[in-house]
């Protein structure tokens, strides 16, 4: 009887711990593996190598995405975030100009740039956009290549 109660106070933590993950900005597309484990794809389904990391998430979180435009004209944004894991994240990311109608605008500066959190700690990139007609905005994070 504790053992079956320990297991489902166990399961009644991961589901709280994969609850609200991942990045309040829909503009902010965290690519699986990166991002904090969510229930269906949670750590500690697969085979646990940091039962404490596992246990909270194994990843990164976007806490705050601001955006402006500067007094040359240009989109500024600033993306805040924290790394959950026990271990340094790299991770790469790429932001995606869009126009006022939310089409991509066709620039060079949309390339993959390497970003390092440390563990445990808060992280912060930014990024302006390369023309003028730039409105809006998308960020792509994938891991690592």
């Amino acid at each position: 009887m504790k053992i079956r109660k320990s297991l489902l106070m166990l399961a009644a933590t991961v589901f709280i711990a994969g609850c609200g993950s991942g990045s309040p900005d829909s503009r902010v597309q965290l690519q699986q593996g990166v991002a904090t484990d969510t229930v269906t794809d949670n750590n500690l389904t697969r085979i646990v190598t940091n039962p404490i990391s596992d246990l909270f998430g194994d990843g990164i979180d976007i806490l705050n995405v601001n955006k402006r435009f500067n007094t040359a004209g240009y989109l500024d944004v600033n993306i805040k975030g924290h790394n959950r894991s026990k271990h340094i994240k790299r991770f790469q990311y790429k932001f995606e100009w869009l126009d006022v109608n939310d089409f991509p605008l066709d620039t060079q500066s949309s390339t993959w740039k390497l970003l390092s959190a440390e563990p445990g700690a808060d992280f912060n990139f930014f990024g302006t956009s390369p023309r003028k007609e730039a409105t809006d905005f998308k960020i792509y994070i994938r891991k690592n290549y």
